[in-house]
């Protein structure tokens, strides 16, 4: 390893995809890498989502650095599959992985970082902030002051349709959410109805046995204004009849809105044919909840026993870091995987991507990596030795 790393200490707040592939970089580097996550387990973010999940990247792309998931798991990962792969991961790079830590605060002190937990203070010569761009759910205001005598949760807390057998349910959000727990719902419920604001972006996770994804990496270096053109028309090939359901075909390309949103389009499993055989209806947005009702922004009213609100997440990285110029009005990082002004040392990973989330964890490890070379090289991190620092306190262990 680089003999001018020697000693240098880095943290990683958060053990997904993007935080064990920065701390395996920045170990190959050379430093002493510790990652801090508050779940009891590696892959907790994952299981804890809902049974039918799948990834909606082709597997040969979604691989960390230094690790390719294995054939046998398929071209498309279950949840509890993809789990599993980061266990393997961090166990194959040998990453020291404290679990049980939450993480309160990160300080720059003495020309030094300072990460705050509930088990003490450690130090570091570089910080990584890997707890994703979606960290936390995000609920409308409606939702959140909602009076409704049925039950209300946000898509984060859906793990299944057997909570849901024999029940009327109101979906809000027509993303890869709340598209895909519509569909999870049918065949369970006794009805499934779908709440649409801004009508999708449908694009095939196939076409003819070929992965859509694989065909807009492989095309990646088309201007995105073509691109954009051409998920449009794509969704009209496949699914302009939708319109007569309720969903008109979208006006705002692929690219485009997600240069708007940071959304991605909605990969499409069986989503389409479930609204055309009426198995899950389209309705309006939902304006408010009343005590007994869910009133839509057409003024129809309905009466579900349960509403999922599939809004979307929020990160939270900004309320750890009291540097306001590093971050956005919305708290996400004016550069993923690079320096940030004022704060040297310190890193934002997790950002989402249109190329797909998992294969830009990847590029950004590698960039912290690079940035961190940087660094050294110019002196600019502390080089005191390790036994000259405040001594790292323990808790949990190694996966």
């Amino acid at each position: 390893m680089p003999t001018i790393a020697n000693h240098r200490h880095a943290i990683v707040v958060g053990a997904g995809s993007a935080g064990l592939a920065a701390a395996a970089e920045l170990r190959r580097e050379g430093l002493a890498v510790e990652v801090l996550d508050r779940a009891a387990a590696i892959g907790d973010t994952w299981t804890a989502r809902y049974d039918a999940l799948r990834l909606n990247t082709v597997r040969v792309l979604s691989g960390l650095p230094g690790l390719p998931i294995p054939r046998s798991y398929g071209r498309w990962l279950t949840r509890d599959d993809f789990a599993g792969y980061l266990r393997a991961y961090a166990e194959h790079h040998a990453l020291t992985v404290h679990l049980g830590v939450a993480v309160t605060a990160v300080d720059r002190e003495d020309g030094r970082w300072v990460v705050e937990t509930a088990t003490g203070r450690r130090e570091a010569d570089v910080v990584v902030l890997a707890t994703g761009h979606a960290g936390r759910p995000l609920l409308p205001a409606w939702a959140a002051r909602s009076r409704f005598r049925g039950r209300v949760l946000h898509a984060a807390e859906y793990r299944s349709p057997a909570a849901f057998a024999g029940a009327d349910v109101l979906v809000v959000g027509a993303g890869n959410s709340g598209t895909e727990i519509a569909l999870d719902l049918c065949g369970t419920a006794a009805r499934v109805r779908l709440s649409v604001r801004t009508p999708p972006l449908l694009i095939p996770v196939e076409v003819h046995g070929l992965p859509m994804h694989l065909v807009s990496f492989l095309f990646r270096w088309v201007p995105w204004r073509v691109l954009d053109s051409s998920s449009l028309v794509t969704h009209r090939q496949h699914y302009a009849d939708l319109a007569a359901h309720g969903l008109p075909a979208p006006k705002v390309g692929a690219y485009a809105r997600f240069r708007q949103t940071s959304l991605a389009p909605v990969a499409e499993r069986g989503f389409a044919a479930a609204v055309r055989d009426g198995r899950i209806g389209v309705v309006a947005a939902v304006e408010r909840l009343e005590a007994d009702a869910a009133v839509l922004a057409d003024g129809e009213r309905l009466a579900p026993d349960a509403v999922i609100v599939a809004t979307g997440y929020e990160p939270a990285f900004a309320e750890l870091v009291g540097l306001p110029d590093a971050f956005d009005r919305e708290g996400r990082p004016v550069a993923w995987g690079g320096p940030l002004p004022g704060a040297p040392g310190l890193f934002v990973v997790g950002a989402p991507s249109l190329l797909g989330d998992l294969y830009e964890h990847g590029r950004e490890a590698r960039r912290v990596r690079q940035a961190v070379r940087r660094l050294l090289r110019a002196g600019v991190l502390d080089a005191r030795p390790a036994a000259a620092r405040t001594p790292v306190s323990s808790a949990g262990g190694r996966p």
